[in-house]
């Protein structure tokens, strides 16, 4: 009869602790999926985080590839610039996921080949990429991003333009700007 008693109760014990480490894990996970620190997250657009290392990563690219657009601009004002890129982006990406519309590794592989067949060697690719603030692997991903788009466009009547796309899905997106810098840009224009 003692002998239930103790396996019962190493059973309770057993299920309470897999209870509490279950519910540790879960609240861990959904903590980090449903809150991040805002100082990292430059813009929310439909709960898809573009964070502040992504934008500041472009700036640097934009800046090593056309330092005129500061000249000509604030920093501010670019950053503005880029981030509306990346939210443009983002949603044109979702609406593609949300359209099913997919661009094959065979698509992206024959546009890179095409990208390499104008150039002599892969230095020679290696190097135009670079100074265009570019790698083999951002070239990609953009090719991946256009052959998207172009998808996009080829599901859609051939009279709507790209620019319509983007204006019908910003007003139907919750978009929330957190980077400081473009706030208080913002704020001193007002």
């Amino acid at each position: 009869m003692k002998d239930k008693k103790i396996s019962k109760k190493w059973i309770v014990l057993i299920s309470a602790v897999t209870a509490a480490i279950t519910l540790a894990i879960a609240t861990f996970f959904a903590y980090q999926f449903f809150s991040s620190n805002d100082a990292d997250i430059a813009a929310r657009v439909n709960r898809e985080v573009i964070t502040v290392v992504q934008l500041d990563a472009e700036v640097a690219r934009i800046a090593v590839q056309s330092p005129a657009v500061f000249d000509m601009n604030e920093e501010g004002e670019v950053r503005k610039m880029l981030l509306d890129e990346f939210i443009d982006r983002t949603l044109l990406e979702q609406e593609a996921k949300k359209e099913g519309v997919t661009a094959s590794d065979e698509d992206i592989e024959e546009q890179i080949d095409i990208v390499k067949s104008a150039y002599v060697d892969e230095q020679a690719l290696n190097e135009a990429l670079s100074a265009a603030g570019y790698t083999l692997d951002t070239l990609r991903a953009q090719i991946a991003y256009d052959l998207l788009v172009q998808g996009l466009l080829d599901k859609r009547t051939s009279e709507t333009s790209l620019e319509e796309i983007v204006r019908e899905l910003r007003t139907s997106a919750r978009i929330e700007i957190l980077d400081p810098y473009i706030i208080a840009y913002e704020e001193a224009q007002e």
